[in-house]
């Protein structure tokens, strides 16, 4: 893994925007309608290349595929693996409303559960199911068309050709472009119980332990393609918010506690300089009041086997906790890759506010251990031209900073 020793390097969390006709046929394969797959591959193997080439010419070092081969960050290994099913997901659920009367909010920290919810849709949003108008003017987009994909049978690849050939892509892509260096992100350990619920193995220990021994094969073949691995653990923080919201923060860290010691299992053949993982409270524009700090999840994602780590600290939610460095020591050997591009507005970041927030970061943590990053992935960004002009921003946020780091 690259680090910053002459200048700032930057990069990104994954997603970018995906073209329209591979949008179209990922809709229609969530739909289980039928799709042109040879177009499709012909449409992605032209799009790859030239994402991988837009992402250098706006200045990123660090490049990705954009995951356009994916249906999403998480839901592309149900077309992937053994042992999923579709079924309608419950919709028995009651939310509890917010009155600004009722007073300040009740922080996280008295172990409370603000929502009930017994029999909600997993993965929703307890911070909008408070504000009822948000929720209901928001529909049904936090659940999809009211299916969700659980564990029925045992996990096994049954197309792993699918990997191979995203590997191969992306090979192929930076050969011709040679980026500064390359990462393809998977879905980790921890995510994948989360979202998709266990009704197979006898136990939620037992069921890590086979997401692990499955997944561990696509994480090697990454790391054997010679790029950087990204896990994607949003369950290490926006799980707090959404899966185990009942839960108070003590519980909380001992489910990411097990979620990190399942990481390290899965990664225990590749070296830690190779890997990064994303830490995330959610992809979405919402309240985020509900968001656990950064202060009571770090010490555990730091014991993650890995060398990278992101973090969301552009968004207004967390983009006070850089502070939290000031106390904090980033071990030896880690790399910060704090976000100072915010995914979830319009806003195209000034490059001089870009430049502030990964100054205040360098100066905390050493400027060779940080890498400019975005908070998360940019797919849900409704143009392709606005992604690639807050990746620019990045970049010339990124310049500015060099310039006042290494001047003199």
């Amino acid at each position: 893994m690259k680090r910053s020793t002459d200048r700032i390097l930057t990069t990104h969390t994954g997603s970018l925007p995906l073209p329209a006709l591979i949008r179209q046929a990922f809709a229609a394969k969530r739909r289980g309608e039928e799709y042109d797959q040879a177009a499709i591959d012909a449409a992605l193997t032209t799009a790859i290349g030239e994402v991988v080439r837009r992402q250098i010419e706006v200045g990123v070092d660090i490049i990705g595929d954009g995951e356009l081969s994916k249906t999403s960050w998480n839901d592309y290994v149900v077309h992937r693996l053994s042992g999923l099913e579709r079924k309608p997901r419950s919709r028995a659920w009651s939310a509890e409303p917010w009155s600004v009367a009722r007073g300040i909010l009740r922080p996280r920290e008295t172990g409370m559960a603000r929502v009930d919810i017994e029999g909600a849709p997993r993965h929703y949003r307890t911070d909008i199911a408070e504000f009822h108008d948000l929720a209901r003017n928001l529909g049904d987009s936090h659940d999809n068309d009211g299916m969700a994909y659980v564990c029925r049978g045992p996990l096994g690849w049954r197309d792993f050709a699918q990997v191979e050939t995203d590997i191969a892509r992306l090979t192929a892509a930076v050969s011709v472009s040679q980026p500064h260096d390359v990462f393809m992100s998977a879905l980790s350990p921890g995510c994948f119980v989360r979202f998709f619920r266990n009704e197979y193995y006898p136990n939620e220990e037992t069921y890590m332990q086979a997401v692990a021994d499955t997944m561990r094969r696509e994480y090697q073949a990454i790391a054997d393609a010679g790029f950087v691995l990204q896990l994607d653990c949003p369950d290490l923080a926006s799980g707090a918010n959404t899966d185990y919201a009942g839960l108070s923060v003590k519980q909380f860290r001992k489910v990411i506690e097990r979620h990190v010691e399942y990481l390290n299992y899965a990664l225990k053949t590749i070296p830690p300089e190779q890997v990064r993982i994303h830490v995330c409270w959610g992809n979405y524009e919402g309240p985020h009041h509900r968001d656990i700090a950064l202060r009571d999840v770090i010490d555990i994602v730091l014991k993650a086997n890995v060398t990278g780590i992101t973090i969301e600290s552009a968004n207004p939610r967390h983009g006070h906790e850089w502070k939290n460095w000031q106390e904090l020591k980033l071990p030896d050997g880690k790399i910060l890759f704090p976000g100072v591009i915010d995914d979830t507005t319009y806003f195209v970041e000034h490059p001089e506010l870009v430049a502030e927030r990964i100054v205040r970061f360098a100066k905390l943590v050493g400027k060779e251990n940080v890498i400019a990053c975005t908070d998360c992935g940019l797919r849900h960004l409704p143009d392709a031209s606005l992604a690639f002009a807050k990746l620019y921003a990045l970049a010339e946020g990124a310049r500015l900073a060099t310039g006042e780091l290494w001047r003199g």
